[in-house]
């Protein structure tokens, strides 16, 4: 299983969580058969999914591939402490 979002965490301290029925990070949808398992469980039936391809712009430098993985990526608590200069 995944790592749980913040928010999940919080409700986790309080209550036990299920386990996912499939896996949720980013690139598991890249799978046709997970896309149409997590929309048949859920109610939607007839799902047709088409291959669609394009280019994702993630920043201008390493420094802005860097923030985007930090900051849209990865859970929370993986994140640098940021710094203030004196």
């Amino acid at each position: 299983m995944s790592t749980p979002s913040f928010p999940l965490r919080a409700v986790a301290a309080h209550v036990p969580l299920p386990e996912a029925p499939v896996d949720t990070r980013p690139w598991s949808f890249a799978d046709p058969n997970t896309i149409r398992q997590v929309l048949d469980d859920t109610g939607f039936y007839d799902v047709r999914v088409e291959a669609w391809e394009t280019r994702l712009r993630v920043g201008t430098d390493a420094d802005d591939v860097l923030a985007f993985y930090l900051f849209q990526l990865l859970p929370a608590p993986a994140w640098p402490v940021p710094t203030v200069p004196s």
